[in-house]
């Protein structure tokens, strides 16, 4: 329900969960990738937190969030996931993120 809205991840409430999120995704995925494989993880679940923290990233100056999405978008290979809207979605993001840090 909280996340109903996309957009209220960006809310200054949201702070902690961000930082979960940003942890989860650098520290506890990333290490299951490097010890054994991108398949051991739930792409749904993956695919939600980098849509979820892409969103973030267009609002925010702190470039560890875009430094989060450029190692996942340089990682998942092109047909990594079944669900094309949760793709399509972060590709979507993670280019608005990019602009809004390249103006």
């Amino acid at each position: 329900m909280r996340y109903l809205h996309p957009l209220n991840v960006a809310a200054s409430s949201e702070h902690r969960v961000r930082e979960h999120l940003l942890e989860r995704l650098m520290v506890a995925d990333r290490s299951r990738i490097e010890q054994h494989s991108l398949h051991h993880l739930n792409r749904n679940d993956l695919l939600l937190r980098l849509d979820l923290i892409a969103i973030y990233a267009s609002f925010t100056t702190d470039l560890r969030y875009l430094d989060a999405l450029n190692y996942y978008y340089e990682l998942l290979p092109c047909d990594w996931s079944p669900n094309n809207s949760l793709r399509l979605s972060f590709l979507n993001f993670y280019s608005r993120a990019l602009a809004t840090h390249i103006n």
